[in-house]
């Protein structure tokens, strides 16, 4: 069918039949919620843990303001709308009392002074008295084979794929049953969950590199590496494992430790790693990363291990 992009409605992002709009202009808690208004929303409630990741996912790694406030009357923090809180992520040691205002860093909340200057995400609905707004959807390229034939009653696509921008989406599957003796062919519908689409991770950066150390003795600085998109934004959402060696293939000295960790909100923590034997010439360690077809590389500083105390 046609696949209308809502372009008439929504300047932003289309999410889950939502407009979504992240403004980088630092502005006040007012004048934040005045511009949303102004657009035709308010500022983003996060009365779930869906909304939460949507705009944690729009907002980047950037503190931003949300629809949030505390009211002095009722002594009790509430949304724009005036509802009442029914779930809550609170960074450790907030809210602060002396904060009115809330905004929104990664997968936390924070108080903050309503004056301070931060962006903001703002959220708009499809407008009731338009019927023909609820015809909307977020339609995007999908790579990939995706017609394929049921075998025995099952079929397993492998190799689907798209270039879509950073958002939520669902897939819409259609299926044909052909059958020469049916006139009418049936074509049940299914509808998929919602997945989210996290930005491609372009670049690795060491955020802590690995200390000098003894022989057999872990890095007293375990090196924290961190994971970037090309806008060198922290990937987050992403299953990616990152594996480190020793730089020289052809060493005899032997990299100890768990080699292979995770990736967590787009950073990698090594914990235990540490080498056999001392070597006053230095080695470097290389670490590297596949996403999809390509794979990523960078390498440490040069560090010293030092014989074992005695």
């Amino acid at each position: 069918g046609n696949c209308n992009t809502c372009g008439d409605w929504c300047d932003g992002s289309i999410i889950n039949g939502r407009c979504y709009r992240y403004d980088s202009t630092r502005t006040t808690w007012d004048v934040a919620q005045s511009k949303c208004v102004a657009w035709g929303g308010t500022l983003a409630k996060l009365s779930s843990a869906t909304e939460q990741d949507i705009v944690s996912l729009i907002s980047g790694n950037n503190r931003v303001w949300i629809g949030l406030q505390y009211d002095t009357d009722l002594r009790a923090w509430k949304w724009i709308d005036n509802t009442r809180l029914l779930i809550d992520h609170w960074a450790a040691s907030e809210p602060q009392d002396s904060f009115n205002c809330a905004a929104l860093e990664g997968s936390s909340w924070y108080s903050q002074p309503c004056p301070a200057l931060r962006p903001s995400v703002c959220v708009r609905s499809f407008d009731p008295t338009n019927v023909d707004q609820y015809r909307c959807e977020n339609c995007v390229s999908l790579s990939g084979k995706r017609a394929l034939t049921a075998v025995d009653g099952f079929v397993q696509y492998t190799d689907l794929s798209t270039a879509s921008d950073v958002g939520y989406y669902k897939l819409n599957f259609v299926g044909y049953s052909i059958d020469s003796s049916i006139t009418n062919v049936g074509r049940p519908t299914g509808i998929s969950n919602p997945f989210g689409v996290v930005p491609r991770a372009a670049v690795m950066q060491i955020f802590q590199q690995p200390s000098d150390s003894c022989a057999e003795q872990p890095f007293e600085h375990q090196p924290i590496i961190q994971i970037l998109d090309s806008s060198n934004v922290l990937v987050k959402g992403s299953d990616l494992n990152v594996t480190v060696s020793l730089k020289d293939q052809n060493t005899t000295f032997k990299l100890l430790g768990t080699r292979i960790q995770s990736a967590r909100d787009g950073v990698v923590v090594f914990t235990d790693l540490a080498v056999d034997k001392p070597s006053v010439s230095g080695l470097m360690l290389e670490f590297s990363m596949k996403v999809g077809s390509t794979r990523l590389f960078v390498d440490s500083q040069i560090f010293l291990v030092i014989p074992p105390a005695k």
